[in-house]
């Protein structure tokens, strides 16, 4: 047996033979199921490692084993060789370190001199722009699967894990040959290529749904693949460079750091993370509210507008205490039981967001039901004997639960055994998660933050805890909540998408 590592471009793959005389055919079948052969006529080059470069060899003069590459006949007429490759991106690199001092600070004005970076642009070698050797085709052809991959697809089977990654490999190299950086009609030309070619791929999904999602699939292939295994391409790397010298001043501008405040920043993007005393209260004004609040807890019908204004009152009291002291759930209990309601822990994050969450949130969940049952390949139930209202709440809570799905996390939200959990973040439990009117409960730190009743009250209050209590996100359910929070609020902070 012979081992060998061919390599093309920024691939590599281990070939093994019993014949020398058969390493080119098992090269190009290999090639062949990546969706790597661009033409039959190719030749293998050994590298020589006394001499430092590649040259031809015949078959009975190879080692047996060592590092060889792929050439085909076309790169060799279009000057697209590896050492050329390299030795353009030496010279974009070179232009690029020369242009950057050309824009640097003027040393008396510490400002940046008037000339353009569009000149910039202009100065740049073509062999680093976004344009290929290859131009769009009006067609896009997708005969680029490997046989077994094709076999699965006519079947009508459905993909596993490692053939959805085989078939998104595929497609990426083919878009890769016409360039780096589609546009979103080129991905969505392939998808829909795709689907004419596989239909069974929409799985009963509207066409221009599937073509929606597949699109999707396809450009997060593609950016994660520019980020990973083709960050040192030469254009990738001039997109790269040329990305970092045009940002905007906002987005350049240093953020000061903030003194007296814990490193755990979850909260930022909030309008009123740490507000200030308002100038009519003090601290005696502050116990007396707390006493009031206390007393009127204790009532048999308490005042709803009363708690609301004592707990507005005492806002700031409550962020000083979490924020600067870092009160334990159990202290800020303690201190302020009127929290600890589902409608009280919502009303807390719109004081410190000045976003009404329960509206915000199902709005957003409203839009985008339907999306989340076809993007989890869950069919969509009838509405039979429910009303509307009771139709719409059930999916509402469908889409709440099958987000994690979506971010690639399991959450189990199984009651406890015992009735405290010592997981310091806040957990979402419920006694039957089938069922959109179950009751539940929040736990964190040991205790109970409150009860609620029903999937969307829970989801609710769940992702508000974090912010009221100045919590981060667990890491089993990090991107479910970013998704609800960058996602569907929008609310940004400085902290990197997981």
């Amino acid at each position: 047996m012979f081992d060998f590592i061919v390599k093309y471009e920024n691939r590599s793959f281990l070939i093994k033979v019993d014949n020398k005389e058969d390493l080119l055919e098992a090269t190009k079948q290999r090639f062949q199921e990546k969706g790597l052969l661009k033409s039959p006529n190719c030749h293998l080059e050994c590298y020589i490692e006394g001499l430092n470069t590649y040259c031809e060899v015949e078959c009975q003069d190879l080692p047996n084993t060592g590092k060889l590459r792929l050439v085909f006949e076309n790169d060799i007429h279009a000057g697209n060789s590896d050492d050329e490759r390299n030795l353009s991106a030496c010279a974009a690199e070179k232009s690029f370190e020369t242009n950057a001092e050309y824009v640097g600070t003027d040393a008396a004005t510490d400002e940046l001199p008037k000339t353009s970076f569009a000149k910039l642009s202009e100065e740049r070698p073509q062999s680093i722009s976004n344009t290929q050797h290859c131009k769009w085709p009006g067609v896009f052809e997708v005969n680029v699967f490997p046989s077994t991959l094709k076999e699965a697809l006519n079947a009508g089977e459905a993909l596993t894990k490692k053939q959805m990654t085989e078939l998104l490999d595929c497609l990426y190299n083919k878009i890769t040959k016409y360039t780096f950086y589609p546009t979103s009609a080129n991905y969505k030309a392939a998808a829909v290529a795709l689907l004419a070619r596989y239909p069974q791929l929409m799985k009963a999904i509207k066409f221009g749904d599937a073509v929606e999602i597949w699109r999707v699939r396809i450009s997060m292939k593609a950016r994660n693949a520019r980020q990973r295994r083709d960050r040192q391409v030469p254009c990738v790397m001039a997109m790269r460079a040329k990305k970092k010298l045009n940002v905007s001043e906002e987005e350049n501008k240093v953020i000061p750091p903030k003194k007296n405040l814990p490193k755990n920043m979850l909260a930022y993007g909030v309008l009123n993370y740490l507000p200030t005393r308002p100038v009519t209260e003090d601290d005696i004004s502050i116990e007396r509210h707390r006493s009031l609040m206390i007393n009127e807890l204790k009532k048999n019908s308490l005042n709803p507008r009363t708690i609301e204004e004592l707990m507005r009152l005492t806002f700031h009291d409550r962020r000083r205490l979490i924020i600067t002291e870092t009160a334990t759930v159990a202290h800020v209990a303690e201190l302020y039981p009127a929290l600890f309601n589902p409608n009280q822990i919502l009303f807390e994050f719109q004081r410190l967001t000045e976003i009404n969450l329960t509206e915000s949130l199902r709005g957003e969940i409203k839009k985008s039901w339907r999306a989340i049952h076809l993007l989890s390949q869950v069919a969509i139930s009838d509405q039979s004997d429910l009303d509307s209202d009771e139709y719409e709440e059930r999916m509402i809570a469908n889409a709440f639960l099958l987000i994690p799905a979506l971010m690639r996390e399991e959450i189990t939200y199984d009651m406890p055994l015992e009735e405290s959990t010592l997981e310091p973040a806040p957990t979402l439990h419920f006694r039957d998660a089938s069922v959109a009117s179950s009751e539940g409960v929040i736990l964190a730190e040991g205790r109970t933050i409150c009860q609620v009743s029903g999937i969307t009250e829970g989801f609710l209050a769940w992702f508000a805890s974090f912010y009221v209590f100045n919590m981060a996100y667990p890491r089993f359910a990090k991107k479910t909540l970013c998704f609800i929070q960058r996602g569907l609020l929008g609310l940004k902070d400085n902290t990197k998408t997981p």
